[in-house]
C-alpha cells in the first residue's frame, strides 16, 4: 500500500509540476556506435508508426526498474496538442510490452496493441485542431533483447548495471512515445523507482531522492525541448563527483557519474572535458542547457551516446568526451530532421573533437589526425555524405561518410569562407529561431552560412554533400621572369561530379624559401599567372590538407603551351544599357578595357575582372547612340578588338 500511495503522489505531482512550468589514438567512435545501433533497427518501414495528428509538449515518466532484472513497469503521461482533428491517437510501443490501461481525463478508454508495434487509443470523443489534453498509459513487460539494445543489462565488477540507449529508433522498445524526428517535448519529468542500494542517472537536473524502505525514488526534471531518442536513464551503484565550471554566461555544474572502481581514473582524466566545454562555449555560442547542467555517465557499451545534458560514455578518452559534448550543440539543441542529414549530428561532433579540439589542445597531433581521417574518407570513392538509404544502419552510421567526410565538409567550408564568416555562420545557425531546440536539414545550415558569407554555396553542397567521391588535382607549372604559370586539371572518382570547384593552395618552395598561393579553380585547363620572387624547385598541392583530394600530381615544364588568342563575344549587340562580353580565357584575371568611338576618341576605360565563366559586363548607359570599338588588352599586352552598336 505504501508503494501505491507513493505512485499516486508522484502522478499528482506530474500534473502540478507541468501546470507550474508549462513547459593520435582516436577511439573508433563511429564503428563502436554502429555496432550497437545495428541491433536496434528492424526491417524497413517499421521505424515509427505513431500517428501524426498530435504533438507532445510534455512527458511525465514513471519507471519501476531493478538493474538486476530485465523488466520495466510504470506509466507515461503525455500532454499533447491536436494537429489534425480526430478521436484516436497512435503511439509507438514494442509488442513485448503490455499495456495495462489507458486513462483519458481520468477515465479508462479503449486501446488496441497492433502488430506494427503501436498502441492505438480511442479517446471516445473528437478533439479539434489546437485543443490541448493529456492521457496516461500504464504498461509493463520485458523489453526486447536486441544485442546492445535500447534497454541493456550487464555487470561491472559483479554489480548489475542497466542503461537505455534509443538512437535511432529504440525508444519504443521500452516506453510508449512518438518515435520520429518530427516532435520534441518542451519538457519532461522522470521518476525512477529502484532498489535503494543503487543510484539512478538521467536527463536534466536531479530534484530529489526519497527512500522508502528498500526502494528509492529519484526525480529528474528537464525544461528544454528534447527529441525522444535523447531521453536516457542508467542505474547501478554509481559514485559521482562534480565541478562548477565558469563559462561565458555564468557557472555550469558539470557532473561525472561513474562506477566506484573507475572514480580515480575519471578524476585523473577529466580536465580535457572542461577544456572542451569552455572552447565550444566560446566559439559556437553558450552551452545550450545552461540553466541545468552537463553530465557524463559511465556505461558498458561501446563508444558513447549524447543523451541531452547527460552523455553516456564508456571511458574518459578525451576525443570521445569532446565528441559527445559537441553533440549538445549539434544533435541535441539542433537535431537532424532526417537520418539523411545525420552528418549535422555526427559530422559536426567528429569535426569538433578530431579537428577543432585537437587544433587547440593537441596541435602536435593534428597532422596525424587529419591524415587518418582522410585515409578513411578515401575508402569511399563512390559515397556521398547525404544518406540515400535510411533503412540501413550501416549507411546511416557510416564512419567514412557520415562521420569523417562530414567532418571534412566543415574543414573545407572553413577554408573556403575564412574563419570570420564560417564561425559567424555556425552561430547564426545555432541562434536561428526557426531551428534552435528543434530540427534542421542541411539546407538550413547552408542558408545561415550563405547569410554570414554573402556567398552562394549551392555548388559546394551539390558537389560535396549530395555528390559522390572526390577529385584528383593535376598541376602543370613553369617559372619565367618572376612569374609562376600553372595549368590546373582534374579527374574525379565518381561520375556524379564532373568537376570540383576548389580554393586550391599551392606551396612553391626551394631549399631556402617557400610561399603558399591560393587560387580559385573553376574548370579544367584553367591557366593562372602568379608573381613569385624566387625560383622554386617543388610545388606541393594542398600542403595542409584542407581538401579531400587524392593521387594529386605536379609536373614541371620549361614553358607552358602558348595560350590561345583571346576572342570576344559581345551580347546583346546592339545593346542599350549593359554590354556582356564572353571570352575564351582559361585564366581568371583582370583585363584592361577601352571603348573608342568612330572618330578614334577614347570614351571609356575600365579594369574588369573575369568571372568564373570567363565573362564580364560593362555599363554603356552614358554612351550616345552609335557604333563603338571595344579594345581588351591581355596580360601580355596584346589587344583584341570587337565592334558593338549602342542604341
Amino acid at each position: 500500500m505504501k508503494r501505491l500511495a507513493v505512485m499516486i503522489v508522484m502522478l499528482i505531482h506530474c500534473a502540478i509540476t507541468h501546470a507550474q512550468n508549462k513547459a593520435p589514438n582516436l577511439p573508433p567512435v563511429a564503428q563502436l556506435e554502429k555496432r550497437g545501433y545495428e541491433h536496434r533497427l528492424d526491417p524497413p518501414g517499421s521505424f515509427t508508426s505513431a500517428s501524426n495528428n498530435f504533438h507532445v509538449y510534455y512527458y511525465c515518466l514513471h519507471w519501476n526498474i531493478d538493474p538486476a532484472v530485465r523488466y520495466i513497469s510504470g506509466s507515461v503521461t503525455s500532454y499533447f496538442t491536436i494537429t489534425v482533428a480526430g478521436n484516436e491517437l497512435v503511439y509507438d510501443l514494442d509488442n513485448n510490452l503490455i499495456v495495462d490501461s489507458v486513462l483519458f481525463r481520468n477515465i479508462p478508454v479503449a486501446y488496441l496493441q497492433n502488430v506494427n508495434k503501436t498502441v492505438a487509443i480511442s479517446l471516445g470523443t473528437s478533439l479539434d485542431v489546437g485543443s490541448k489534453d493529456s492521457l496516461t498509459i500504464y504498461y509493463h513487460g520485458m523489453p526486447p533483447e536486441n544485442g546492445f539494445g535500447a534497454f541493456s543489462q550487464t555487470k561491472h565488477s559483479g554489480v548489475p548495471v542497466l542503461w537505455t540507449l534509443s538512437e535511432p529508433y529504440g525508444a519504443r522498445d521500452w516506453w510508449p512515445c512518438r518515435n520520429g524526428l518530427d516532435d520534441k517535448a518542451d519538457s519532461i519529468d522522470i521518476y525512477i523507482i529502484h532498489p535503494s542500494a543503487y543510484t539512478a542517472s538521467a536527463n536534466g537536473t536531479l530534484v530529489s531522492t526519497v527512500t522508502h524502505d528498500d526502494r528509492k525514488i529519484t526525480y529528474f526534471k528537464h525544461r528544454y525541448p528534447i527529441a525522444t531518442y535523447l531521453i536516457g536513464i542508467a542505474i547501478t551503484n554509481y559514485t559521482q563527483f562534480s565541478k562548477d565550471l565558469s563559462l561565458q554566461t555564468g557557472t555550469l555544474p558539470v557532473t561525472t557519474t561513474v562506477y566506484p572502481e573507475a572514480v580515480n581514473y575519471f578524476q585523473n582524466n577529466i580536465q580535457p572535458l572542461y577544456n572542451a566545454l569552455q572552447l565550444f562555449d566560446q566559439h559556437f555560442g553558450p552551452y545550450p542547457f545552461m540553466k541545468e547542467r552537463y553530465g557524463q555517465t559511465q556505461f558498458s557499451w561501446g563508444g558513447g551516446m549524447e543523451h541531452q545534458t547527460n552523455s553516456f560514455i564508456t571511458n574518459a578518452d578525451e576525443y570521445l568526451m569532446a565528441h559527445e559534448l559537441g553533440h549538445q550543440w549539434f544533435g541535441d539543441k539542433i537535431t537532424c530532421a532526417s537520418w539523411q542529414d545525420i552528418w549535422l549530428n555526427e559530422g559536426f561532433a567528429t569535426w569538433m573533437a578530431d579537428l577543432f579540439y585537437t587544433e587547440h589542445f593537441r596541435p602536435e597531433h593534428l597532422p596525424a589526425v587529419v591524415a587518418e581521417d582522410l585515409s578513411n574518407i578515401l575508402r569511399a570513392p563512390h559515397g556521398s555524405v547525404w544518406v540515400e538509404d535510411t533503412t540501413s544502419v550501416d549507411r546511416i552510421f557510416d564512419n567514412d561518410l557520415s562521420y569523417k567526410k562530414g567532418a571534412f565538409l566543415l574543414r573545407m567550408l572553413r577554408h573556403t569562407l575564412g574563419d570570420a564568416a564560417f564561425f559567424n555562420g555556425l552561430r547564426l545557425y545555432q541562434n536561428d529561431t526557426a531551428l534552435q531546440y528543434g530540427f534542421a536539414r542541411t539546407a538550413d545550415l547552408q542558408h545561415n552560412l550563405e547569410k554570414a558569407s554573402g556567398e552562394d554555396l549551392s555548388y559546394f553542397f551539390n558537389q560535396w554533400f549530395y555528390g559522390k567521391g572526390f577529385p584528383s588535382v593535376h598541376v602543370t607549372w613553369s617559372y619565367n621572369d618572376g612569374n609562376i604559370e600553372v595549368i590546373i586539371n582534374q579527374t574525379t572518382s565518381d561520375t556524379s561530379v564532373s568537376f570540383f570547384k576548389l580554393p586550391l593552395d599551392l606551396r612553391f618552395k626551394n631549399t631556402t624559401q617557400e610561399q603558399t598561393l591560393t587560387i580559385d579553380v573553376n574548370k579544367n585547363n584553367q591557366r593562372f599567372t602568379l608573381p613569385l620572387n624566387f625560383v622554386p624547385d617543388t610545388v606541393l598541392i594542398d600542403p595542409t590538407q584542407y581538401l579531400v583530394t587524392y593521387n594529386n600530381t605536379a609536373t614541371h615544364v620549361n614553358s607552358l603551351p602558348a595560350a590561345a588568342p583571346l576572342t570576344l563575344v559581345l551580347y546583346p549587340n546592339p545593346a542599350k544599357n549593359i554590354l556582356h562580353v564572353r571570352t575564351n580565357s582559361d585564366e581568371i584575371r583582370n583585363l584592361q578595357v577601352q571603348v573608342y568611338n568612330t572618330a578614334g576618341i577614347q570614351v571609356m576605360q575600365r579594369t574588369v575582372a573575369l568571372d568564373e565563366n570567363a565573362s564580364f559586363a560593362i555599363s554603356i548607359v552614358k554612351l550616345s547612340a552609335g557604333m563603338y570599338f571595344l579594345n581588351v588588352t591581355n596580360n601580355d599586352g596584346k589587344i583584341t578588338t570587337a565592334k558593338f552598336i549602342k542604341y
